[in-house]
């Protein structure tokens, strides 16, 4: 009750003198509300101020919450610099997959050819074939390293 009435009664006040000292005219409503807020919630202050011992109880749970905020803190930094490093490392593998798909996509094409040479029983455009094939692999394996 003692630290809402003490933020009641400062915000009220320091907005009310920031408003005396900046605008020419104050009219008599804010003059009504802000003056019984002040006063109010003074009072209620004054007379709400916790013991000693409540004080040190408060002052000891303020400081281990901001040891549990601060270890939240540095566990969620981590995380976040972590699944940072993991897209980092899928966005490579996206763009390899990326350069290597249409050599893929050629090297399958000319493995049906071949399949087809076969079948109509064309040696010599078997060996080009074989040879374009190994040229290509060669190539992925190049990107992929």
């Amino acid at each position: 009750m003692y630290e809402k009435a003490s933020f009641v009664f400062w915000t009220t006040l320091i907005l009310y003198i920031i408003t005396l000292a900046t605008v020419s005219y104050v009219g008599v409503y804010i003059t009504y509300i802000a003056l019984p807020f002040i006063v109010i919630s003074g009072l209620i202050m004054k007379f709400s101020e916790p013991s000693q011992r409540s004080k040190e109880i408060m002052n000891t749970t303020k400081a281990t919450l901001k040891t549990v905020e601060n270890t939240t803190n540095s566990i969620l930094n981590e995380t976040n610099s972590f699944l940072e490093e993991i897209n980092n490392s899928l966005e490579k593998i996206n763009l390899l997959n990326q350069k290597i798909k249409p050599l893929k996509n050629k090297v399958h094409k000319l493995e049906i050819q071949k399949l087809d040479n076969k079948l109509h029983n064309r040696v010599n455009d078997n060996k080009d074939i074989d040879n374009e094939i190994i040229m290509l692999k060669d190539k992925i394996k190049e990107i992929e390293t």
